[in-house]
């Protein structure tokens, strides 16, 4: 039973993105500095690669993270993908678990966080290679109200 347990925590931790939804507003050089630390890269191979408005992240060869900043540099957009079941499994839970953003289900593909954080989770329906998005919503309450009535 400890081996299970054991083997499950490991497998949540080697597969949860860096901090993922804690990138969203983030400035691009800060983002961009947490991200080579998370990721170093192997073999000399940088594991970040960067362009002027977004930053992918090459966490394995199943899984890869890509970050979109807006024209004030801020991040709006954080996108999983990935290959492998159990670490698109991992990474959803992790972030839908994290408390402080309160995700709420609106339906099968979205969920929205608290109001005050105004953040959308979007999932790709299944294809061979999992995905889903956060991103910044700009919800006025009246919009926030309606999406949690549905």
């Amino acid at each position: 039973m400890k081996l299970i347990l054991l083997f499950f925590f490991s497998l949540l931790a080697c597969c949860s993105p860096a901090a993922a939804q804690e990138f969203i507003n983030m400035p691009y050089n800060k983002a961009e500095t947490a991200l080579k630390k998370a990721y170093p890269g192997k073999s000399g191979q940088p594991a970040v690669y960067t362009r002027k408005d977004s930053i992918l992240v090459q966490v394995s060869d199943l899984t890869q993270l890509i970050y979109v900043f807006d024209k004030k540099g801020l991040c709006m957009t954080e996108t999983t993908s990935t290959r492998c079941d159990s670490c698109y499994n991992g990474y959803l839970e992790v972030l839908l678990n994290k408390k402080i953003s309160n995700w709420k289900k609106i339906n099968e593909n979205q969920y929205i966080s608290r109001y005050e954080d105004n953040m959308m989770i979007e999932l790709v329906p299944e294809a061979e290679i999992r995905t889903f998005s956060i991103f910044r919503a700009d919800f006025t309450r009246e919009v926030y109200e309606l999406l949690l009535k549905d």
